[in-house]
Order: C-alpha cells, then structure tokens, then sequence
C-alpha cells in the first residue's frame, strides 16, 4: 500500500503542478497573514467546525514529531485524503511515513467530507461543498500550514487527494 500511495502522490503532484496560475490566482489567500506554528491546530479545528459534526476520526489534525510540538522542523508529511473519505482513510501508513522521516504529520479533511448524520446530509454535502474551487482552496492552504510547520513537504495522497 505504501508504494501505491507514493506512486498517487508523485501522480497528483504532477497535476498539481500543472494548474494554471489563473486558477491559483482566483483563490483567497491561503491564510491569515498573523499565522504562525501556534495557531496550526486551532486553524485546523477552525475548519473543521464549519461543518460539525465530523465522524470519530474524521477530522484535521497535527501530529507533531516526537520531542517538537509547535517547532518547525526540516520536513512535514501532508496527507490528503480520497473522494467520499476522511484524513483516517490511510491510518496507520501515514502515521508511518512521517515517524520514518522525523516529520510532522498534516492531516487536513477537504471540505464535504467524514461528516456525521445521515447518508443524505454526508451526500448534500459532496455535492454542494467539494466543489473544485473548495477542494483547490483546502489543498493550497494545507500546503500552506505545512509550510509553517516544516522547511520541505512531502505530499501524499490517494484517490482525489
């Protein structure tokens, strides 16, 4: 499993890359210009509030390298997480990765997904929340957070993510 999450991540970065700025440009910026480390978590709680309730395990989250909780560190793994999914889809192999390398862990829910409730509201809210713009938006500003967090990213993914 870990090769083929590798293998999307170096695919979906690729496609990344090739948005044109145009698009990028349409986006807000990525996030407040006063953040900095410590306000990470709460940013990603923030987030996650706007569409409470989450399913158990659903939501975005920080877990920081052994020994440097709020501290940059040289690396930060970035998971994004599939279509109809949640940040837990790739739970342990993420965790993993980022142990592996001595990087902080980013796990960040795209809008309209691990929602709690019914089918019909978890399905509302594919439809009208994970739009592209929302989905191009949740990804630049997790980008962003690990910028904050880490001197380099690596970014992995499955399915959309």
């Amino acid at each position: 499993p870990l090769i083929t999450i590798l293998m999307a991540a170096v695919c979906w970065f690729s496609s990344y890359c090739k948005l044109r700025k145009s698009m990028l440009k349409s986006l807000p910026p990525a996030l407040p210009p006063q953040m900095n480390i410590d306000g990470v978590e709460a940013y990603l709680s923030e987030h996650d509030q706007a569409e409470a309730p989450l399913q158990r395990g659903a939501e975005s989250r920080v877990r920081w390298a052994p020994g440097h909780k709020n501290e940059r560190v040289p690396l930060a793994v970035v998971y994004l997480h599939g279509w109809s999914a949640s940040p837990m889809e790739s739970d342990p192999v993420d965790v993993q990765v980022a142990e592996a390398v001595g990087a902080h862990l980013l796990r960040m829910r795209l809008r309209g997904h691990g929602l709690a409730g019914s089918l019909h509201r978890q399905g509302d809210a594919l439809l009208l929340r994970a739009t592209r713009h929302n989905l191009q938006e949740d990804v630049v500003r997790a980008l962003a957070l690990a910028r904050l967090i880490a001197d380099r990213v690596l970014l992995i993914g499955s399915s959309t993510g």
